[in-house]
């Protein structure tokens, strides 16, 4: 007696003999591009920040950790490090120097380089895809001293507030004088931290 015919089909032999329809090639064949970009893009950015990463306005993308430390010191030494207050007419600067503000480049570099990175997979591919179409910007790492830094802002408080003066008489030559009121400025405390 012949089995021949019973014999069970290999995985080889079924996939041969699937009838794909053209729109079903066209489909697996977009479906096998799609894989074969993500590879490489993985295997391309695999030890280099994604694309789109920027600090300021300096593009970190496709950088590895080294080349992005060394462009952000490089663009630091271009940089007029100083902060120009204005209110009412007046000026204020608060230079770096003035409030022992220095930065972190390896941290930023390396925070730089954790994007698309989180090990969240949702978050991750929609990070990868937002750096493709538009910049991801991150904040530099960055450190001053507080004590210097109020300081300097209550000078520039002192410069900027004006106390308020109620309404009053007064004698001027013999006259009653009559002086108006005037409004006080006051600079927010908060709003004037967060700006420096």
């Amino acid at each position: 007696m012949d089995l021949t015919h019973l014999q069970m089909p290999t995985l080889l032999q079924k996939i041969k003999n699937l009838a794909f329809s053209p729109v079903s090639r066209k489909i697996l064949f977009f479906v096998y591009f799609l894989l074969l970009l993500a590879t490489l893009y993985h295997v391309y950015y695999a030890k280099r920040i994604v694309p789109g990463v920027t600090v300021g306005n300096v593009s970190l993308g496709g950088k590895n950790l080294d080349q992005a430390r060394s462009t952000l010191e490089a663009h630091e030494k271009t940089l007029d490090k100083k902060v120009t207050l204005k209110f009412d007419g007046k000026e204020y600067a608060v230079k770096a120097e003035d409030i022992d503000l220095t930065y972190d480049w390896e941290g930023t570099a390396l925070r730089a380089f954790e994007i698309g990175r989180t090990g969240d997979v949702l978050r991750d591919t929609k990070d990868k895809i937002a750096g493709l179409v538009k910049n991801l910007s991150i904040p530099a790492f960055h450190d001053h001293s507080d004590e210097k830094l109020s300081s300097v802002l209550s000078e520039a408080k002192s410069l900027f507030n004006i106390v308020a003066q109620n309404a009053g008489v007064k004698m001027e030559k013999g006259k009653l004088v009559v002086t108006p009121e005037s409004e006080g400025k006051k600079v927010l405390d908060d709003a004037l931290h967060s700006t420096v």
